[in-house]
């Protein structure tokens, strides 16, 4: 599970979130005018309606989340595959080497 840090800061008309992780920062720009940015998150209420921990953890954890672990997804089919490349080079090794036996062994004969 990834685990998020997050500010709140109060600029004229906007909140500005930070959310970073080790893999990177998102930084997400609400107005409070309940529109919502390009990412699909909307703007939250005043901060003394709504705590801040409750906004995040409903609003944003679950997409955030959402997004981590097709990111590990990917990155666990990249490495899957990888592997299977290089299984496929080794068998062809090993072909090659039992190849190379039995025509030694002919010509021999």
């Amino acid at each position: 599970m990834v685990i998020f840090e997050w500010r709140l800061e109060s600029v004229s008309e906007k909140f500005y979130i930070s959310l970073g992780r080790s893999a990177g920062d998102f930084k997400l720009i609400n107005k409070m005018s309940g529109v919502g940015n390009s990412l699909g998150f909307y703007s939250f209420m005043k901060p003394e309606k709504t705590p801040i921990f409750q906004t995040v953890r409903h609003n944003y954890s679950p997409i955030l989340e959402r997004k981590s672990c097709q990111f590990y997804w990917q990155a666990t089919m990249v490495l899957l595959s990888f592997c299977s490349v290089v299984r496929l080079l080794l068998n062809v090794i090993v072909l090659v080497e039992m190849l190379q036996q039995i025509l030694c062994h002919r010509l021999k004969l």
